[in-house]
């Protein structure tokens, strides 16, 4: 375990934040090559390069007395990007790549989404290293760029690299076992402008909310959205808005955003469009709450919110995300708002994924579980559909709590998390293979 925690720590140093804009994209290459480094003499390594970007890798682990996992197996998968650290001054407990810990809490970005699970597998498939009977092949696939789109996934899928019988995608879910998710849309659309010149004034008008992850909207606070429902007033008092600050990504609620003035300010008229678009969104919300509802889900239903407004130069960046349940489409959920404003553009979409709690994977689980009922289901968007494709009985299991933790400021996990994550880790291998 003094192992285990070290190399948590050692992880969560290593920036590895995805994003949709190419200069701030780190990519996963730093972490793959730390993770071949410390298991390479016992654990057969091979990292593959991607097309989506010169830092984003695949990275296999395996026994040594075993062929590469090509087909059949237990795929222990994580990935190992992470969104944005925001704001720095708000991780109050250290920051972001520091990995203090406090009270057996471990505090770093990534610690629960989802670093520290890659460490809790590769820790458990270590202790098989010198095993040579297997009947299934336990190997661990760490995947790149899951927060803007599971590209890695995706890249896995179409390279058809492996094609496990069992899967096991790492997500945060307070050791509990995930057999239900939604799926996740993101409409964009861009608005040009010419800007205005007025005086020098510059000012700052702040909106405080709550951040969070955007699969439960209804735990967070949006700031974004405050601005927006704030902007008609200012323009009506000729506020001479230039720029935005506050937004991280699309699948992250702000938990502050500013509005600013200065010289070069965006004309009212394009204030207005956003203005617009906004009660239009306004009303798209009231409008998701309204279809079906699954209770199975928190929230029941479908779910949407306005994360990114930016300005780049003379143009203003915007989108806004969509949860949706596994028996909805997000093209037909988002098809009203898109015809009342066509510049939004459904720009990507992830599956939604369930899965059958009945099989001979579900049996060797449940033997593998420390809980009596370890079933959940999470509102955020995964991996897993990439492996229910591929033909794999598929589940989601991660150490550290999900709501009110990741996607935001001092995302933290405890010591006995990781130590229950690990015991359920090995304790599956031994069953299943």
């Amino acid at each position: 375990m003094n192992e285990l925690i070290d190399k948590v720590k050692e992880i969560l140093k290593i920036n590895s934040a995805s994003s949709f804009q190419i200069e701030d994209h780190q990519g996963n290459l730093d972490v793959a090559l730390f993770l071949k480094s410390w298991v390479s003499d016992r654990l057969e390594v091979k990292i593959f390069e991607s097309n989506h970007h010169a830092k984003d890798v695949t990275i296999v682990c395996w026994p040594k007395s075993q062929a590469f996992p090509e087909k059949g197996g237990l795929a222990l998968h994580t990935h190992l990007d992470t969104v944005q650290a925001g704001n720095r001054e708000r991780w109050t407990e250290g920051g972001p790549f520091e990995a203090k810990e406090k009270n057996e809490w471990i505090y770093g970005l990534g610690a629960a989404d989802v670093k520290s699970d890659a460490i809790c597998k590769l820790s458990a498939l270590l202790e098989f290293s010198e095993k040579k009977d297997f009947i299934h092949t336990p190997f661990f696939i760490g995947s790149f760029a899951e927060e803007i789109g599971m590209e890695g996934a995706r890249w896995i899928g179409e390279q058809k690299l492996i094609q496990p019988d069992y899967a096991l995608v790492g997500e945060p879910s307070d050791g509990k076992i995930c057999f239900a998710n939604k799926g996740l849309y993101i409409l964009e659309a861009h608005l040009d402008f010419t800007p205005q010149e007025t005086s020098k004034i510059e000012g700052e008008i702040h909106y405080e909310g709550i951040s969070g992850h955007s699969s439960s909207p209804h735990r967070a606070k949006n700031a974004l959205e405050m601005a927006l429902d704030d902007l008609e007033y200012q323009i009506e008092k000729q506020t001479p808005i230039g720029s935005f600050e506050g937004s991280v990504a699309p699948n992250v609620i702000p938990g502050h955003f500013s509005l600013f003035s200065k010289p070069d300010r965006i004309p009212p008229e394009t204030l207005k469009i956003l203005s617009d678009w906004r009660k239009s969104h306004r009303l798209f919300q009231k409008e998701c709450a309204s279809l079906l509802q699954n209770p199975i889900f928190d929230p029941p239903g479908a779910s949407s919110s306005w994360t990114v407004l930016r300005r780049k130069e003379n143009q203003i960046q915007i989108e806004i995300e969509g949860r949706f349940l596994p028996t909805q489409d997000p093209e037909q959920i988002s098809h009203g708002l898109r015809r009342r404003h066509p510049e939004l553009r459904l720009k990507r979409s992830s599956p939604s994924c369930e899965e059958s709690r009945e099989g001979d994977f579900v049996e060797k689980l449940l033997k593998a579980s420390e809980d009596k009922n370890p079933w959940i289901t999470k509102s955020g968007s995964n991996e897993a559909y990439f492996y229910q494709k591929l033909g794999a009985q598929v589940f989601v299991h991660g150490p550290g709590e999900s709501y009110g933790n990741i996607h935001k400021p001092n995302e933290k996990i405890h010591r006995k998390s990781l130590e229950k994550a690990f015991r359920f880790y090995q304790n599956l291998i031994k069953i299943t293979c």
